[in-house]
């Protein structure tokens, strides 16, 4: 039965296909008829007017794609951007403020996990997960929680396209984790 109904679909594909052709044929001879019924001078004009005509919808199109894709990547980036500050922001107060237990209670912090998942690289995931699971081990290294921190602005400077890299992660680290 399944090779039977995959033959018939196939047969009318091809038969569709055949009468798109034919269609095509006949409508360019057709035109080519009408085209050759007019007198020499003025089938080169239109022959020119229709090319300009086509070229420049060509062009109109494409620039209407690039538009659109600039468009919708600049509005990810304006996303990821945003994102990647609140989430900083709440890795740095938490980790200032010691307060790594209510890391997951509050729902905006949930929230900012959920963004992440839509919007960010995997690598950014994958360095906020560690950075997790060394936040819920029970013998805190402090160092290196903040080398992971450091580990998870360049993951984010990457995504965000940034090509310059930290010079000193010890340097970043103090800057981030800085306590009054």
């Amino acid at each position: 039965m399944k090779v039977l109904s995959t033959l018939a679909g196939l047969v009318l594909a091809l038969g569709l296909l055949l009468a798109i052709l034919a269609g095509g044929y006949y409508l360019f001879r057709y035109s080519m008829d009408t085209f050759s019924m007019l007198e020499p001078q003025l089938a080169t004009i239109i022959a020119i007017i229709s090319l300009v005509i086509i070229i420049g919808c060509w062009i109109i199109a494409s620039g209407l794609k690039i538009a659109k894709q600039q468009g919708i990547s600049a509005n990810i980036f304006e996303i990821k951007e945003a994102l990647y500050r609140q989430l900083l922001n709440q890795w740095v107060i938490r980790i200032r403020q010691q307060k790594i237990n209510a890391l997951h209670d509050e729902n905006g912090f949930c929230e900012l996990e959920q963004l992440l998942a839509l919007y960010s690289d995997p690598k950014v995931i994958s360095v906020h997960m560690e950075l997790w699971r060394l936040i819920k081990q029970k013998d805190q290294d402090e160092q290196e929680i903040s080398m992971k921190l450091v580990k998870l602005v360049t993951e984010m400077r990457s995504d965000l396209g940034s090509s310059s890299m930290i010079f000193k992660e010890t340097e970043l680290a103090e800057l981030l984790l800085r306590r009054d």
